[in-house]
């Protein structure tokens, strides 16, 4: 609609007077050059004359277009902000051509596609809700004002015929009926904004305790990779220790024995203490909405009791099997001993 809107705009009158205009002064200024030939006085007036001629046919133009440029611009921004259903009725209504002349009437809105210099004219883009009726001009019939409910004059549509009571009233008929199926649409489109809110809320109620499960896994599965990687690089450590790797120096293997010993053994504790802190907290969180959601069924409050019995048991299991596997290896002094080798 937008880009349409741009294509009419050199075929407004005021756009072609303006260009013809500026063209026909300068073929006068060349025309009275010739004639005024050798008479510097007449030049210079006729320069000066043609100068303000030009600038007043362009000052038009510009006026007219940058005022032209806001009302598309301000009715992209209403259009851009309907919904998508209404952007596709809004196609179909321009395809199918519902309009007087160069007035509109589309779905949702009153659209005018004109160009006129005066503010109350030209393009516009007038929601129904915000027009009362149609009334002709008393000085020019063939002008159509659109009032809104204060009787205040929104905008002016000017056509090349006059109007009559009996096409006022046709008119003013229309507006109505338009009135009244664009209440229907939007009842429409707010029941099924509802049922669209209602299931949303449902897939939401039924995947609330996904995220904490979720956490779980990611938690117990850090905690074992962890584990893994620790006892990997004490084995490792050992068997150093062992062949007391003769390729090395004595400064070397001691900085590779303890960046072995040091770095693994902290991600354990990191990971262990910092998994059983994020169960805790998302734990937590669970616990609340549980207790806040008054309309959960006896099945679904079971379901959800269930998955924090499981993350409860998952914080013990990790404190647990941590603090065995750290007493049995002695975790904290194979860890000071890596920092102090470091």
């Amino acid at each position: 609609m937008v880009k349409k809107a741009y294509k009419k705009l050199p075929s407004y009158p005021i756009v072609r007077m303006s260009i013809i205009g500026i063209f026909l002064t300068f073929f006068v200024y060349r025309l009275l050059l010739f004639v005024t030939n050798g008479d510097e006085l007449s030049q210079s007036i006729v320069k000066y004359i043609c100068l303000v001629s030009v600038c007043l046919y362009i000052s038009i133009f510009l006026i007219s277009t940058i005022r032209y440029v806001i009302q598309v611009q301000k009715a992209s921004y209403y259009i851009n902000t309907i919904s998508p259903y209404s952007k596709d009725r809004l196609e179909y209504d321009l395809q199918m051509g519902d309009r007087l002349d160069d007035m509109y009437f589309t779905s949702e809105f009153l659209l005018v596609y004109q160009f006129q210099f005066r503010k109350k004219q030209g393009f516009a883009c007038i929601p129904y809700k915000e027009i009362s009726e149609f009334r002709i001009n008393s000085r020019n019939k063939n002008v159509l004002e659109i009032l809104n409910s204060q009787g205040i004059v929104l905008h002016k549509a000017i056509f090349l015929h006059p109007f009559d009571r009996r096409q006022l009233a046709e008119i003013n008929q229309k507006l109505t009926s338009l009135k009244n199926r664009e209440k229907c649409l939007r009842t429409t489109e707010g029941e099924q904004a509802i049922r669209e809110c209602i299931a949303k809320q449902k897939i939401k109620k039924s995947l609330s305790g996904v995220p904490l499960v979720i956490c779980d896994f990611t938690a117990i599965m850090a905690f074992l990779f962890s584990m893994i990687v620790a006892e990997y690089y004490r084995s490792k450590v050992k068997l150093m220790v062992a062949e007391q790797a003769l390729e090395f120096t004595e400064e070397a293997f001691a900085y590779g024995v303890g960046k072995l010993l040091f770095w693994p053994n902290l991600q354990f504790y990191i990971v262990m203490y910092g998994a059983v802190l994020i169960l805790m907290v998302c734990g937590t969180i669970f616990t609340r909405k549980v207790l806040n959601e008054k309309e959960d069924t006896g099945f679904e409050r079971a379901q959800k009791i269930r998955i924090l019995i499981f993350t409860v048991g998952e914080i013990l299991f990790i404190l647990l099997i941590g603090s065995m596997y750290t007493s049995d290896v002695h975790t904290w002094e194979l860890m000071m001993q890596g920092f102090h080798l470091l």
